[in-house]
C-alpha cells in the first residue's frame, strides 16, 4: 500500500511538472512569435498642430504662395509626420477655385499625393489616404466636396518631438482667372503621424497611426479663408521719414504722393475713378503729368491757393498698373475747424508756434471701378478698394514737424559682413 501511494504521488508530481512545462513553453512561444501583442502600448501623447499663413488677398488668375507650419504640441514624439490640405478647386461655380501646384522645404521639393474627391451622387465623395491606416491595415477615408483637391504631404523628418521648432513649408498654388470675388475660398488643413507613437509600422498592434483632427469629413477640419481680389490700391509717400513718414512745413518742402491701382493679370477694369480727400492742412500743388499713367484725367482738383479739397482722376478703362502722382506741401497756415474757430479765414497756424508740437495730416484715398469677369456666368461687378470711403479710415498719416531730422549710417571704410552689416573694425 505504501509503495502504491508513492508511485501514485510520483506520477501526479510528474504530471504537474509536464503541465507547467507545457504552459511555460506556450507562453514563451507567444512572446517570441507575437511580440507586438505582448507589448503594452502607450496612449497617444504626441499632437500635430498645423497653421496656415495665407496672404490677406490673392489676385484672380495669379499664382500665390502660402506657408504651412507644423508643430508637435504634445508631450511625446510622433513618428512619420505629414500634413493634409484640402484646396477648393471647384470654387463657386465648379471650376473656378484654387489649385495646388507644389510644396517645398528649404527649396527642396517634398513628396506629395494629390487626389480629387469623386461625386457619390450627393455632391461629395471619399478617397483613400495615401499612408494613414486603421487597426485593420486599411487606408482610412478622407471625404470632401466633389471635385475639390486633397493633398497629403510627407514632411522631411522621421519624427517630431515636443519643443522642436515649428517646421514651415512653402506651398505654391494658383487662383483661377474665373474666380468670384465672393465668397471667400476655404483651405482646410490638419497634421498627423503615419506611424503613430513608435517608429515601427505597427498599426496592427495597438499603435494606430492618427491625424489631428482624426475625422474623415474634411469640412470639419480647421480652415483658413482666401479672399480673391481683382485689384489692390495703395498710397505711397515720397519724402523723408524715420519710424514714421514726416516733413517740415512750408512751400520750400514740396512732397509727392503716388496712388497705385494694381489690376490682376489679364483682367480689365472700366470706369476707374481714383479719389483722394486732402485734409485741411495739406496744400495741393498739382498733378505730375510725367509720372501719371497716360489717359488719366483730373476731373476735380483741390484749390492751389487754399489747403484741403478733393482730387478725382478718371482713368477710364485700363489693365495692368495705373498710377496717379501729385505734388503737395504742408502750409504754415490753415483754417482751424469750427469749433473752436468760428471764422473761415486761413489764419491759424498748422503747428502751434509756442509748443512746436508735431501735427498729423491724415489722408483718405480710394478707387472705384467696374469689372466684367472672364467667367460668363458672373455679372458686371462694381468694385471699390474701400466701400466705406469717404468715411473710411485714412490710408496714410504724415507727421508735420517744425523741424524734421533724419539719422542714417553708412560704412565709410572697412567693408561689410554677413547680412550687409558692418564688418568688425569698419569705420562708419
Amino acid at each position: 500500500m505504501k509503495l502504491n501511494r508513492g508511485i501514485t504521488a510520483h506520477r501526479n508530481h510528474f504530471r504537474w511538472v509536464n503541465l507547467i512545462y507545457f504552459v511555460t513553453t506556450i507562453a514563451l512561444a507567444v512572446i517570441l512569435i507575437f511580440p507586438k501583442i505582448a507589448e503594452a502600448k502607450p496612449l497617444a501623447a504626441a499632437n500635430a498642430s498645423v497653421s496656415l499663413g495665407i496672404p490677406s488677398s490673392v489676385m484672380i488668375g495669379e499664382d500665390f504662395s502660402l506657408t504651412v507650419g507644423f508643430e508637435n504640441t504634445g508631450t511625446d514624439p510622433g513618428y512619420g509626420p505629414f500634413i493634409d490640405l484640402i484646396f477648393p478647386y471647384t470654387g463657386q461655380d465648379g471650376d473656378d477655385g484654387i489649385e495646388y501646384y507644389s510644396s517645398s522645404y528649404l527649396s527642396s521639393a517634398l513628396e506629395d499625393d494629390i487626389q480629387f474627391f469623386p461625386d457619390d451622387g450627393g455632391g461629395s465623395g471619399c478617397v483613400s489616404h495615401p499612408w494613414l491606416r486603421d487597426v485593420t491595415g486599411s487606408y482610412v477615408d478622407v471625404c470632401g466636396y466633389a471635385g475639390d483637391q486633397f493633398v497629403s504631404i510627407k514632411l522631411p523628418f522621421g519624427s517630431y518631438v515636443p519643443g522642436q521648432p515649428r517646421l514651415d513649408i512653402n506651398v505654391n498654388a494658383h487662383l483661377s482667372n474665373l474666380a468670384d470675388l465672393t465668397p471667400n475660398l476655404l483651405i482646410y488643413a490638419r497634421g498627423g503621424y503615419m506611424f503613430g507613437d513608435t517608429p515601427e509600422d505597427d498599426w496592427c498592434c495597438g499603435d494606430t497611426p492618427y491625424a489631428v483632427p482624426n475625422g474623415t469629413d474634411s469640412t470639419t477640419w480647421p480652415d483658413t479663408p482666401v479672399t480673391p481680389q481683382v485689384m489692390t490700391f495703395g498710397k505711397a509717400y515720397a519724402g523723408p521719414g524715420n519710424t514714421n513718414d514726416e516733413t517740415s512745413t512750408g512751400p520750400n518742402f514740396p512732397r509727392q504722393y503716388t496712388l497705385t491701382v494694381d489690376i490682376a493679370n489679364g483682367q480689365t477694369l472700366n470706369n476707374i475713378l481714383v479719389q483722394d480727400q486732402l485734409p485741411d492742412n495739406v496744400q495741393f500743388i498739382g498733378i505730375d503729368a510725367g509720372s501719371t499713367t497716360i489717359g488719366c484725367i483730373a476731373t476735380t482738383t483741390p484749390s492751389i491757393a487754399d489747403p484741403g479739397g478733393t482730387l478725382e482722376v478718371d482713368c477710364g478703362t485700363k489693365s495692368g498698373t495705373v498710377v496717379v502722382v501729385y505734388d503737395f506741401y504742408i502750409p504754415e497756415l490753415y483754417d482751424l475747424p469750427n469749433p473752436p474757430d468760428d471764422d473761415a479765414d486761413f489764419d491759424d497756424p498748422v503747428i502751434d508756434p509756442d509748443s512746436g508740437d508735431d501735427v498729423t495730416s491724415s489722408n483718405i484715398a480710394w478707387v472705384d471701378a467696374s469689372w466684367t469677369p472672364f467667367d460668363g456666368r458672373d455679372p458686371l461687378t462694381p468694385i471699390s478698394s474701400n466701400a466705406a470711403c469717404p468715411t473710411c479710415t485714412p490710408l496714410h498719416d504724415l507727421e508735420d514737424k517744425s523741424i524734421a531730422i533724419q539719422k542714417s549710417v553708412a560704412v565709410f571704410s572697412g567693408g561689410v559682413g554677413p547680412g550687409n552689416d558692418p564688418a568688425p573694425g569698419a569705420v562708419l
